[in-house]
């Protein structure tokens, strides 16, 4: 028996032994390990931010430790944290720290505050009156935002308060600017969010500090040393059975940085392939030194600028109601037999038509505004774009130019013309199979036959099977546009007023060589049912009946020119006034 008890109290030696272990490792602290030689080995950036990762080795002993990296930016998004390693060792969590280092006390004269003192808590209390007034400056614009927001939210043509007879083009139009307005109101109360979040950090750092200043030159008749500003880490948890030597690999998003795309295009002339060189202008505030790492460049956001000008359909929505004019007497005030006059007219107005007139008006899509009739520009599909060259990116928000491809690309010329928006045409270039380039919405500059010609925008998020470069004016065609006075003409048939009218564009081309040219132009579209609109010329034009868009597709000869006529009536209610022009 003595030999099996031997045993038993050997096994409950080891398990109790065990126990102890465990229980004396989890009621350590864990072990501090500064990784110093930690560095960024690579970046990908974002329009709106970048994916940094940064690396370094370490040795720990057995247990819980907890792996710093110092220096990191300050504009780290805590949720995107992500890390890795290698060896044999378990990692247990991973956060974004702040740290503010404590000044060190030094004893001085007890009736008397170092004047280096009174020097750093006055500057600290300047900077912290100008980050409270940063604070307050970003809340005021988001209450402004939010504000913008609800209003966009409670109106009416976006939550589908209106008539049966809306068109389906206001519906689209005011969906589309609510998708691109929303968008734009969300990512700025986004970013402001994390600059306030960032500066209240900061606001909160440096009243700490000058609390630690005031308290110990009460109490302890102290002054302290020089401090640091607060240091950013990342600070990985990790566990280990045994000593190990290892590596890890911290991931994490940083704001403050971005790139911005642009393109040049080059044509030598019409017989020849278009050059086109895609470039990014990457910069970077974001506190940390991006050296000799490679860029990977990740798609989004676009920029909009310039390009052909886009014809909208011209639509007869209401009838004009003119309201009588009050004159005024020499006193400025409106002469009382007018106005007793006036009411006496809108007494007298028979019920139906102040009913009439009230539904018509109620009836009528919104007053528009100018950004209702600008393009709409959507992100396309992220793509990715490597680098392999190691690029250097201060922190000092330059831009820095990188080339990212180069494409020759197959394209058709002709020239557009929109007779009605400019005198002018526009070159374009038909590209197909353009889908593979992955590009993205930005300006471009032009360049034909070596001359630098202006700018433009490539907007392939609207485009379908055939990418359209706008390469610039071409100022050898020219159109003049005027009304024919002959054939404008106003009779009453029965009830009804007709209106004729017609329009003669004359083009010309200056080019010692024959051109292929588009022409574009339009005539009215009713949404009323008592008003109808007949062509009676279109010439050899092609009619969109949904927009009225007319298209004219033709060949001048060098230094040829032509003339296109068309013509339509409108015929409506004598009794009443459209509200647009001829």
């Amino acid at each position: 028996m003595a030999p099996h008890n031997q045993k038993n109290n050997y096994m409950k030696s080891i398990i109790a032994y065990g126990i102890l272990h465990a229980v004396t490792t989890s009621i350590l602290p864990p072990q501090a390990v500064d990784i110093a030689d930690s560095k960024i080995q690579k970046v990908t950036v974002f329009l709106a931010g970048a994916q940094v990762v940064r690396e370094g080795t370490f040795m720990i002993q057995p247990g819980v430790s907890e792996l710093s990296m110092s220096g990191v930016s300050p504009y780290v998004d805590p949720n995107s944290l992500q890390a890795r390693g290698i060896g044999d060792f378990t990692i247990m969590d991973v956060k974004f720290d702040v740290e503010y280092p404590q000044p060190d006390p030094v004893e001085t004269d007890p009736n008397k505050i170092p004047a280096d003192v009174l020097k750093k808590m006055r500057l600290l209390g300047d900077s912290i009156e100008n980050v409270s007034y940063q604070l307050e400056e970003i809340r005021t614009k988001k209450e402004v935002r939010n504000m913008e927001r609800q209003m966009l939210l409670n109106n009416g043509t976006v939550k589908g308060v209106g008539k049966v007879n809306d068109s389906i083009q206001l519906l689209k139009s005011a969906m589309d600017y609510f998708h691109v307005k929303m968008t734009e109101i969300n990512m700025d109360l986004y970013n402001m969010k994390r600059k306030e979040d960032g500066l209240t950090k900061v606001y909160n750092g440096m009243n700490n500090r000058l609390t630690l200043l005031r308290n110990w030159q009460a109490n302890n008749n102290m002054v302290v040393a020089p401090v640091k500003g607060p240091i950013y880490k990342l600070v990985v948890t990790v566990n280990a059975e045994a000593p190990v030597r290892g590596k890890i690999e911290v991931g994490y998003l940083v704001s403050q940085a971005g790139w911005v795309p642009s393109y040049d295009i080059r044509a030598k002339d019409v017989n020849s392939p278009v050059e086109l060189n895609y470039k990014a202008n990457v910069y970077q505030n974001s506190g940390e030194e991006w050296t000799k790492v490679p860029l990977t460049l990740s798609s989004n956001n676009p920029y909009i600028n310039q390009t052909k000008p886009e014809m909208t359909p011209w639509y007869i929505t209401s009838y004009y109601v003119q309201e009588p004019y009050l004159r005024k007497n020499q006193a400025g005030y409106y002469d009382k037999k007018v106005a007793e006059d006036m009411d006496y007219e809108r007494a007298a107005a028979p019920a139906s038509a102040l009913g009439e007139m009230q539904e018509n008006l109620s009836s009528q899509k919104p007053a528009g505004y100018a950004q209702d009739f600008t393009v709409k520009t959507q992100t396309m599909v992220s793509a990715e774009f490597e680098i392999k060259l190691p690029y250097t990116i201060h922190s000092n928000n330059k831009p820095h130019l990188v080339s990212i491809a180069k494409e020759e690309l197959k394209a058709k010329y002709y020239l557009a013309l929109v007779p009605k928006l400019d005198k002018n045409a526009f070159m374009i270039a038909d590209i197909l199979d353009w889908e593979g380039l992955d590009l993205l919405p930005a300006t471009a500059n032009l360049y034909y036959d070596g001359t630098f010609v202006g700018k433009s925008y490539i907007d392939p998020s609207a485009m379908e099977d055939t990418l359209k470069l706008a390469l610039g004016r071409d100022n050898n065609i020219s159109a003049i546009r005027k009304k024919l006075k002959e054939k404008d003409k106003e009779k009453i048939i029965g009830d009804s007023k007709v209106k004729e009218v017609a329009y003669e564009i004359n083009i010309r081309n200056s080019h010692a060589y024959a051109v292929d040219l588009i022409i574009e132009d339009q005539v009215p579209v009713s949404n009323l049912q008592d008003v109808k609109v007949e062509i009676l010329d279109k010439g050899k034009a092609n009619l969109n009946v949904y927009n009225g868009f007319l298209t004219w597709r033709t060949k001048l000869k060098p230094a040829g020119s032509e003339k296109i006529t068309f013509g339509y009536a409108i015929k409506y209610d004598k009794d009443k006034t459209l509200s647009m022009v001829f």
